[in-house]
């Protein structure tokens, strides 16, 4: 695993110096396209927030790709630092967190195959998918991978996270059709993140 510093670490130590943005928003109420559309005009606050929501989920699904963890780490690390490269081609009317899944999705695709190449004969878990033609197929892919990390929790845990992460609903219409405070549903969801990150 590389020791320098990952690009994301760099942009939360100068979000505060270089973003004129961030103390006129409440970043958590913000979509991830709406973060990531923030970040196009180089607000780093919207990118720290974006990368704090969603780096657990696409960590766990390149673990459940590459099956260890120092592979899953580096291939998060080149996820966001390909995000930052292919930002001003991402078009806010897309689906953030579908757009960001491709990009790491096609990095743990490299990572498979230069394993196949350094190894005569791959384990069959490491089997390469075919590569997905089209937005629709990548997103339905990633929701049969995902559904992979997610199989273990309860129908409420896994519906809150389907909610929140994949769907992008609100933690206010959350809350309103659990019946909770939009607190307890935030810590709940911060609660079962770290289950996974576990």
């Amino acid at each position: 695993m590389t020791t320098t510093p990952s690009y994301t670490s760099q942009v939360t130590r100068t979000s505060s110096r270089t973003s004129r943005k961030g103390p006129h928003l409440n970043y958590s109420l913000l979509s991830n396209e709406e973060l990531l559309a923030h970040y196009q005009s180089a607000d780093f606050a919207a990118f720290d927030h974006f990368y704090r929501r969603n780096e657990r989920l696409i960590f766990h699904f390149l673990l459940a790709r590459l099956g260890n963890r120092g592979d899953a780490d580096d291939a998060s690390q080149e996820t966001f630092l390909r995000l930052h490269g292919a930002l001003m081609r991402y078009d806010p009317n897309q689906s953030a967190l579908a757009w960001v899944m491709t990009i790491a999705r096609n990095v743990s695709i490299d990572i498979l195959r230069r394993r196949r190449r350094s190894e005569p004969r791959p384990p069959a878990d490491f089997d390469l998918m075919p590569i997905p033609s089209t937005a629709v197929d990548v997103a339905l892919a990633c929701r049969q991978e995902l559904n992979i990390i997610l199989r273990e929790l309860s129908a409420a845990d896994r519906a809150l996270i389907e909610a929140r992460l994949l769907d992008e609903d609100s933690y206010a219409d959350i809350a309103a059709r659990d019946g909770a405070s939009q607190a307890q549903v935030r810590q709940r969801l911060s609660r079962l993140l770290r289950r996974l990150r576990t």
